[in-house]
């Protein structure tokens, strides 16, 4: 199981784990557990969150019936990290606290652990105080035990949560202590981490110049530790940040045309060089993230200089990318940049569903900067298309990712215990996707939908007509729908699991 595991054949891994536990139904109850485990890795990696977290919930009991606490705590951290990854932070909270207060009677560097992803599941529900509060716990188990580098990055969560509640003080403070422990512990990949996150405050806060020199430290740093991930991620904020400078100089009108023109042409060209780096790199290292932020850092640059045709042939390809490696950020960023590519061609319908695809993303996460973002490129193209009106022109269509969506089928809002049906469930989701694929071809019900012409617009689109017709679930469907459940088979037994678990809580 574990081989398989390890060469990424999960379905093989799945089978494999589902095997080992048939033999052990009848006794053998730490193989079943172990067995229990490889279940779980393979079926998150297939996509099947929520099979997964049942595996873990298995495992998590037999290890207490053992009397095993260290392997339980084990189990509770990572069903703390598969509901983080279904959104389902209560439960996360919940199993990472119990994870905590087993470990506290054996072993300090796992109670620190647990205590990390405490602090992460607070955060990403809202709650900075208590994730500030709890990094702090982690943060005084690593300097108790010595442990630099962990202390590290629970001071840089402290700090995250902190800047995201508003605290800049605090926030600018913890980050200059982190950057301090990473240069006594001697790490250059963390001092670079530090420096990033220092960068990314100033740049928050408007203090443009000094963002600029830390994100240099941050890249001089990652090139001395060799982290060719680290290397990408800071010349992308690089790029971002003499891109914007460049627009801040030209909104200023500043100095003479020519000296306009003269500095924009020498961000413009920094800017170029620093992505031509980061796609040598993407190449160098052969890895998805780095390849999605070069590629980025490709697009913006085009944009930037106007060359919108490539802009839009490369924004696409990190678009791709970014669905890979399920990164919902560079997603969101990329159905921005296809927005002002497709305003600047005229192709307004075609923008605006593309910021309307960011600005649903961008609500869903609960990221308030980006959703500015995308409401202001919604009302920009809204603003140009009514120009354009009023002045008799026809807009232009471009065939692309984000075409206009085809009128969907009006369903009847489905009862609780009609979604605990699988054959009905997973009949209403094929309805919407043959449809907005425009095919009447059998919809495979394990074939992944993307490789059968969903686009990135459209699994955005699909989720929200699924939102409409089905019953409230609680936890909701994920804002990564498409990414973390990518065939009807995996949509329709989350749903269906979802709905279970609602209509047992209405009837306890």
């Amino acid at each position: 199981m574990r081989a398989y595991a390890d060469s990424k054949a999960f379905n093989r891994a799945v089978e494999t784990a589902r095997e080992a536990l048939e033999r052990y139904e009848s006794g053998g109850r730490k193989a079943q557990a172990a067995a229990l485990e490889m279940l779980a890795l393979g079926l998150s990696q297939c996509g099947e969150l929520l099979e997964a977290v049942k595996a873990t919930q298995q495992q998590a009991a037999i290890l207490l019936e053992e009397g095993d606490k260290t392997g339980r705590a084990r189990a509770l951290r990572s069903l703390c990290r598969l509901c983080a990854h279904h959104r389902d932070f209560e439960q996360g909270i919940e199993a990472a606290s119990e994870a905590a207060s087993i470990s506290a009677e054996l072993n300090q560097s796992e109670q620190a652990l647990a205590l990390q992803l405490l602090a992460d599941c607070h955060r990403w529900n809202d709650a900075y105080t208590d994730a500030r509060q709890v990094a702090a716990q982690a943060r005084q188990l690593y300097r108790r035990l010595g442990d630099r580098n962990n202390e590290v990055c629970a001071v840089l969560q402290a700090c995250h949560a902190s800047a995201l509640g508003g605290d800049r003080a605090t926030a600018l403070e913890l980050a200059g202590e982190a950057q301090d422990i990473a240069k006594r512990a001697g790490c250059k990949s963390l001092q670079g981490i530090c420096w990033q996150a220092l960068a990314s405050l100033h740049w928050d806060w408007g203090r443009l110049a000094d963002a600029l020199k830390m994100a240099k430290k941050a890249l001089a740093c990652a090139r001395r530790a060799g982290n060719c991930k680290d290397e990408c991620r800071c010349i992308l904020l690089l790029v971002i940040m003499n891109l914007a400078i460049s627009q801040c100089q030209d909104d200023s009108g500043t100095g003479s045309q020519e000296e306009q023109a003269s500095r924009r042409s020498s961000r413009l060209q920094a800017a170029e060089e620093l992505a031509e780096e980061a796609s040598r790199l993407s190449d160098v290292a052969g890895d998805a993230e780095c390849s999605a932020c070069s590629l980025h850092a490709i697009a913006m640059v085009q944009i930037q200089a106007q060359r919108y045709d490539e802009a839009f042939r490369t924004a696409q390809d990190a678009m791709k990318k970014y669905q890979e490696i399920q990164d919902l950020m560079g997603i969101l960023q990329m159905f921005l940049g296809m927005a002002k590519i497709l305003l600047q061609a005229r192709s307004f319908e075609e923008a605006a569903a593309a910021a309307e695809s960011a600005l649903w993303l961008a609500e869903q996460a609960g990221c308030k900067e980006m959703e500015e973002q995308a409401r202001a490129a919604l009302e920009e193209v809204e603003q140009a298309a009514e120009a354009e009106s009023s002045r008799g022109s026809r807009p232009r269509s471009r065939s692309s990712s984000n075409a206009r969506v085809p009128e969907l089928p009006n369903l009847p809002k489905l009862e609780l215990a009609q979604a605990c049906d699988p054959q009905l469930v997973r009949g209403v989701i094929e309805k919407f996707v043959n449809v907005l694929i425009g095919s009447d071809d059998l919809v495979e019900p394990d074939r992944p939908l993307m490789e059968m012409g969903l686009t990135s617009h459209l699994a955005v689109v699909l989720r929200d007509q699924l939102a409409k017709v089905l019953p409230v679930l609680t936890p909701p469907l994920p804002v990564t729908l498409i990414y973390d459940y990518p065939s009807t088979a995996a949509i329709s037994q989350l749903v269906v699991a979802s709905a279970g678990a609602s209509l047992r809580r209405t009837r306890a």
